[in-house]
């Protein structure tokens, strides 16, 4: 198990590198569960340091709606007629405005000439896209096999994402095994306008190809004081990988929002 702490700004490259092995099948075998460690390493920090740590959990989770959204856009994108519906924009447009105007909503209003909701009830022209968004994706996906995305050139796939809807509702969507990739599931395809609406994730797993093999990588932003990274396949790994798993994370950091910079750390557990 490998656990990274950083201090300062949240992707600062002094790290300091903590390497613990989690024992199994021994008395009290929840004092070495991932957390517990970490917790304990934490305080210890604390204490013989006095570092301070801030609550950085909001913005980690936006880092990881980041990164949900733009692998999402990246393997659309690779679908030929994906790019056929953003042509259809006027379109949806004009069959929101006909279907606003024809029925009688109780919660409807004027705004810049056209009938919408007053209330957050439902984007009628997004959720039109989206919809015909799953219909290309499951036509495309329908009789090839899901080893066809290794051939897309994709950054990394998602196979597992957890997220918080405005309601507060907890969405769990995963796919076989958490290995095959999400983007195949209905339940994901059906989401989308509700993951974009939340734009934080809590939690989300995703493969990728590095040194000609294939990683499986757990984020994990439900702690408040740090973000968690698992390694999901119980291979050796190098100095080289656990770098590359810290970049791909750091490359979705470009939200505008303040609140999960200062001191923080993370965790990347084998």
């Amino acid at each position: 198990m490998v656990y990274i702490y950083s201090c300062g700004s949240r992707f600062e490259k002094n790290l300091l590198l903590i390497k613990a092995w989690r024992r199994q099948n021994v008395e009290n075998e929840d004092e070495y569960k991932n957390n517990t460690l970490m917790n304990k390493i934490v305080e210890w920090l604390k204490k013989s340091i006095g570092i301070k740590v801030k609550n950085i959990q909001l913005g980690y989770k936006k880092i990881l709606a980041n990164m949900n959204e733009s692998l999402t856009g990246e393997l659309l994108g690779a679908i030929p007629s994906c790019g056929e519906v953003d042509l259809m924009k006027d379109f949806f447009s004009d069959v929101e405005e006909k279907i606003m105007n024809q029925i009688p909503f109780e919660n409807s209003t004027q705004k810049d000439g056209k009938t919408t909701f007053s209330g957050r009830i439902m984007n009628i022209a997004q959720e039109m896209k989206n919809m015909v968004i799953r219909a290309v994706v499951s036509d495309y996906f329908f009789e090839r096999n899901y080893n066809v995305i290794d051939q897309m050139n994709l950054s990394a796939v998602i196979n597992s994402v957890k997220f918080s809807d405005l309601d507060n509702s907890i969405t769990i969507i995963k796919s076989e095994n958490n290995i095959n990739p999400v983007f195949c599931a209905k339940p994901f395809l059906m989401l989308l306008t509700a993951m974009e609406d939340s734009d934080q994730v809590d939690t989300i797993n995703i493969s990728f190809r590095n040194r000609n093999r294939k990683f499986r990588i757990s984020y994990d932003a439900t702690k408040e004081e740090y973000i968690e990274i698992g390694i999901l396949d119980p291979e050796d790994y190098y100095l080289e990988d656990y770098e590359k798993i810290w970049e791909i994370l750091k490359q979705y950091d470009y939200a505008k929002d303040k609140s999960a910079q200062g001191d923080c750390k993370a965790a990347i557990g084998e």
